[in-house]
């Protein structure tokens, strides 16, 4: 027996967790070491956590990393290391999922990391069926600047290398791309379409699921909308950006059947300035990373200090040590 893998392959903050529960509504299984949500996705991410850690290392072992707007070398997917990598997402899929018919996997690093799968995919007889959901790329941006306190053009960067990968190596397989807007805005028209597309058939029918889907696609939870100013602004400043933005739309819209050829030439644009900068950039990433991951440590111990026993005891102190400072400053002495 065929079993179904639907994959979801979105950028960061591109609304994937929302797809991934209402796909999740209509049958398909969800992994049973789920990632917890937090503060920054409070309806839950609704990724499989060991499957995210593998993906984690997998990046590493690549020269890459989640945020890493450079190419990863195609060749690295058939090294032995792969294949190391690959034995481990097996076990982590059969704990995850067991012999479920349909099941969806959701974690945005399967846009750079789809090649690791697809052997294994053929080899388990697991068919996969791709969904790409878009968001416009100023409204991801301006997420990842919150959450990650990401500048807007290295973002934008980072979407566009998520949307080339996710494309270019699913282009084999049965896809859907759909808008972020079209769920929240109609999401049964949007689900029976989406399995029509991807040629599945949903355990639940979603004309059934109307109002659990309204209970947890809340407009409340859209944010950073973008206007026509926006745009204007994009096309001026990241024209690639723009033009796959607009490119990708236009797939949706047309049931994928737009012509590739402009994924395919941005892609070479792009290609033809990593093969100059790529370098550059990779010690850049590597000093900001460095950069950030300092100012986690001074967080984390300021918070240890703050916390602490000692610090509450001397709060006395402080305060006289304050409180001294200011009248030598009122009166001169």
């Amino acid at each position: 027996m065929t079993r179904d893998a639907i994959l979801i392959l979105g950028m960061h903050r591109s609304g994937t967790s929302a797809l991934a529960r209402s796909v999740a509504l209509c049958g398909p299984a969800l992994p049973k070491r789920l990632m917890v949500g937090n503060g920054d996705n409070e309806a839950g991410f609704w990724e499989p956590r060991e499957i995210v850690a593998i993906h984690e290392e997998a990046l590493a072992a690549a020269g890459s990393r989640w945020d890493d707007i450079l190419a990863i070398d195609p060749a690295w997917f058939e090294s032995d290391t792969a294949g190391r990598i690959r034995h481990r997402l097996a076990e982590a899929l059969a704990a995850d999922y067991e012999d479920a018919a349909q099941f969806v996997i959701k974690d945005p690093r399967l846009c750079r990391l789809l090649p690791l799968w697809l052997p294994l995919f053929a080899e388990l007889g697991i068919k996969p069926h791709v969904i790409i959901p878009l968001r416009h790329p100023l409204e991801v941006a301006r997420s990842l600047a919150i959450r990650d306190k990401f500048e807007t053009d290295r973002s934008l960067m980072l979407w566009l290398r998520y949307l080339l990968d996710a494309e270019r190596s699913s282009r084999d397989l049965p896809r859907f791309f759909m808008t972020f807007d079209t769920l929240l805005a109609d999401p049964v028209t949007c689900l029976t379409m989406l399995a029509a597309a991807i040629d599945l058939s949903w355990h639940h029918a979603p004309s059934s699921l109307a109002h659990d889907l309204s209970g947890f696609l809340l407009p409340r939870r859209r944010h950073h909308l973008v206007d026509g100013f926006d745009d204007a602004h994009l096309q001026k400043n990241n024209p690639l950006v723009a033009a796959a933005w607009a490119h990708a739309c236009a797939m949706a819209r047309e049931g994928g059947s737009a012509d590739l050829a402009l994924f395919d030439r941005i892609a070479t644009r792009l290609a033809a300035g990593e093969a100059v900068f790529a370098r550059a950039i990779r010690g850049l990433q590597s000093e900001i990373a460095d950069a950030r991951c300092d100012a986690q440590q001074a967080r984390t111990q300021l918070s240890a200090t703050l916390r602490s026993r000692s610090w509450r005891i001397t709060s006395p102190l402080r305060k006289f040590g304050i409180n001294m400072a200011s009248l030598r400053d009122m009166t001169g002495l």
